[in-house]
């Protein structure tokens, strides 16, 4: 990654300590985007390179400690939000099952010994209704977990990756061609 100033790396808004402050979107953004570029069990390591001199109050290790501590809190999140996702799934499965149960029963019950066309219709009409009410917690446990998944390991594995902090300032950089 290649900025200009520390600065650049951090949310100019938030009043934070320096070791607390969020990191601009923009740079995590950049840093989650280019992480997911390789596979989740993949080393990898966060090498910034400024052009201005670092600011002597600021080490490698402070930056570090600043980006880990961003990356940790967003996996507790992520982390609580899949927690969250699956037991709204489970309530939804209770409901689900519940109202299928209902919608069978009394497809059963009051519909299905009727030769009528009309009575057949309800109680195909109560079996599709049942079971589109298990939608929900079908979509849940069988797609809507794994991105949560994914951004939770994604952010544990930012949250210790190796960071160095290379600085060029501008008057000893060597040209490019």
């Amino acid at each position: 990654m290649r900025i200009r100033e520390v600065a650049q790396l951090f949310d100019s808004l938030d009043p934070s300590p320096f070791i607390e402050r969020d990191l601009d979107d923009k740079a995590a953004a950049y840093i989650v985007t280019s992480a997911l570029e390789h596979p989740i069990k993949a080393p990898l390591k966060l090498i910034i390179h400024l052009q201005d001199a670092i600011d002597p109050r600021l080490n490698e290790s402070l930056i570090a400690d600043s980006i880990h501590n961003y990356f940790n809190y967003h996996s507790e999140l992520a982390a609580k939000k899949l927690r969250q996702l699956l037991k709204r799934g489970q309530m939804a499965l209770v409901v689900g099952l519940v109202f299928l149960t209902s919608c069978l029963s009394i497809s059963h019950t009051f519909f299905k010994q009727s030769p009528s066309p009309f009575a057949q219709g309800v109680a195909e009409g109560l079996l599709i209704i049942g079971w589109v009410a298990m939608w929900g917690p079908i979509e849940i446990f069988l797609y809507s977990w794994w991105p949560e998944l994914e951004k939770k390991r994604i952010y544990e594995k930012l949250s210790s990756v190796p960071v160095e902090v290379l600085s060029t300032p501008v008057a000893t950089r060597t040209p490019q061609v």
